[in-house]
């Protein structure tokens, strides 16, 4: 791996237009209205979904250590039962400008039902906070 990916991350080229039309021409949508207030469509993903989702820009972030740091995060959200089981967290790099990166962290979970605004926005804070402060937890 590069030292510029490590760094920084590559965005998928699949979430840019127009090949990221093209794939989500064979998806068929269902609506979520009726389990969250406010449905979000996270980059890379065809359909609007219940979760959380927190987007900014950093040049000095570690992308390699950062998914560590989700990673091993991820394990004790699992552990201690603070999302629901089938819910999942993605971090990418979602643009290409080298001086100011822009990434999106989003958690979101198969079914809607399980959906809980305060939940899910309370552990991406947390999320973003332990990427800001760079701790790791074994």
């Amino acid at each position: 791996m590069k030292e510029r990916e490590i760094f920084f991350g590559n965005p998928n080229s699949n979430f840019f237009e127009p090949l990221f039309s093209a794939l989500c021409a064979f998806v068929n949508c269902e609506p979520f209205n009726s389990y969250c207030s406010l449905p979000l469509k996270p980059v890379g993903q065809c359909c609007e979904q219940c979760g959380a989702i927190l987007s900014f820009r950093q040049n000095t972030l570690n992308f390699t250590k950062s998914l560590e740091i989700i990673k091993k995060y991820g394990k004790l959200i699992k552990d201690f039962g603070w999302l629901p089981k089938d819910s999942g967290i993605s971090f990418v790099r979602i643009d290409n400008d080298d001086f100011h990166p822009l990434y999106q962290i989003s958690i979101l979970n198969k079914h809607p039902s399980n959906y809980n605004e305060n939940q899910f926005c309370s552990v991406i804070w947390d999320i973003f906070k332990r990427i800001q402060q760079g701790i790791n937890y074994k």
